[in-house]
């Protein structure tokens, strides 16, 4: 018993807030550079892809070429197979946008967004746009892979945009048709040339602007770099520059970000050329690049709060909502394979209240006629481990 109430005064008094989420590390240690190189092969025509049984090669992805609706069925076709619903949105003639949506188990309406555009230059018939901008995209596949398995409190869109190159169209349309549903954008992470380094000093651009909560998302950003060590030096870019799909954000009124690589000081030579082949690629800094992206995107998806805080419940593995409660009460396990197989429940005196067994994802407590208002202390035990949380009733 005296066990018990000290954990709950620990429980009660700390907090640890600059540690690594142990199911955002997980995610990172998914991610692989064979999986992105595989991407980028693909979109660049140095793989063909097999759409609906039939072989392509996609030779250029430029808006007026048949590669661009080429890519576009790859890339839905892949996000459809780890199991996303699909949305798509034509907004001219032949550009269209595609997202693949994830949604939250308690938080549906609020969104987070990562994204790149998949159209390229220059206007020849080879045009492979290997840095500009399939690394990008690749980046957003690999998000889709790896992130396929977990469940988020908050709904995950990946964005892929079309014809950026002619003007920001695909982004542009997408903020009004954002205006006309009345979306609960949260931020959004936008790639954009992730894979060139040709001094390499792993510097990165970060493009910020002071709107809504765009600075706090920057500061998330940072955040990851240093807690999950992954060795980006950000060069932070305010006001951030208006060439790519995070400028349609910032012009409504929402919070966004951009990373790519280090454009002043250190651009890639191969930009909008038929040279801009994968063999240019500096691969370490292509995959730190999009670990950061990626870690940003899970770290808001697992807890998020309106200034994007981490609070104390973020760190466990079983999500516990709403909490305080009155009437209903949820227990979820989040990653992949997790089940929960009990839950006890006791109060401040240490004396046991309730003891349930299960062998679910989920669990739903509906009458607690047996708790009166107040503090108590829950042990949920999994298939992974034990945790152990406070839950209020009100």
């Amino acid at each position: 018993m005296k066990i018990i109430r000290s954990m709950l005064l620990v429980l009660l008094c700390n907090q640890s807030l600059h540690a690594q989420h142990p199911v955002v590390q997980t995610i990172l240690e998914e991610i692989q550079l064979d999986s992105l190189v595989n991407f980028v092969e693909q979109l660049t025509g140095g793989k063909p892809v097999v759409i609906n049984g039939q072989s392509h090669t996609i030779h250029s992805r430029q808006y007026q070429k048949p590669g661009n609706e080429i890519a576009f069925q790859f890339m839905k076709q892949e996000l459809h197979r780890y199991g996303y619903a699909i949305d798509s949105f034509k907004f001219s003639a032949g550009g269209k946008n595609l997202f693949a949506i994830k949604t939250g188990y308690e938080y549906p309406d609020r969104w987070l967004m990562l994204g790149a555009h998949y159209d390229n230059l220059p206007l020849t018939t080879v045009a492979p746009g290997a840095d500009d901008n399939a690394s990008g995209c690749a980046a957003v596949l690999e998000a889709g892979r790896v992130l396929s398995g977990y469940e988020f409190p908050y709904t995950i869109v990946l964005a892929l945009w079309d014809e950026e190159e002619p003007g920001l169209l695909g982004s542009t349309a997408h903020m009004h048709r954002v205006g006309m549903k009345g979306e609960k954008l949260a931020g959004y992470i936008n790639l954009d040339m992730i894979a060139w380094d040709g001094n390499n000093d792993s510097v990165a651009d970060l493009h910020v602007k002071q709107i809504h909560h765009s600075d706090a998302l920057k500061n998330k950003v940072v955040y990851c770099n240093s807690v999950y060590n992954l060795q980006v030096t950000l060069n932070i870019v305010d006001p951030g520059f208006y060439y790519s799909d995070q400028f349609p954000f910032w012009e409504n009124g929402y919070s966004a970000i951009a990373i790519n690589e280090h454009y002043l000081q250190d651009l890639n030579p191969h930009y909008h050329s038929a040279s801009d082949v994968m063999s240019h690629f500096n691969m370490p800094y292509f995959l730190r690049n999009t670990k950061l992206g990626i870690a940003t995107l899970a770290e808001l998806a697992v807890d998020m709060e309106a200034d994007y805080g981490i609070t104390e419940e973020a760190y466990d593995l079983v999500k516990i909502y709403p909490n305080p409660f009155n009437g209903q009460i949820t227990f979820r396990a989040i990653t992949k394979n997790e089940r929960i197989q009990q839950i006890v429940i006791v109060d401040y005196t240490g004396q046991q209240l309730f003891e349930g067994t299960y062998n679910n994802k989920s669990v739903v407590l509906t009458d607690q006629n047996y708790l009166k208002n107040g503090v108590y202390l829950v042990t949920i035990s999994t298939s992974n481990g034990t945790y152990v949380r406070k839950i209020i009733k009100f």
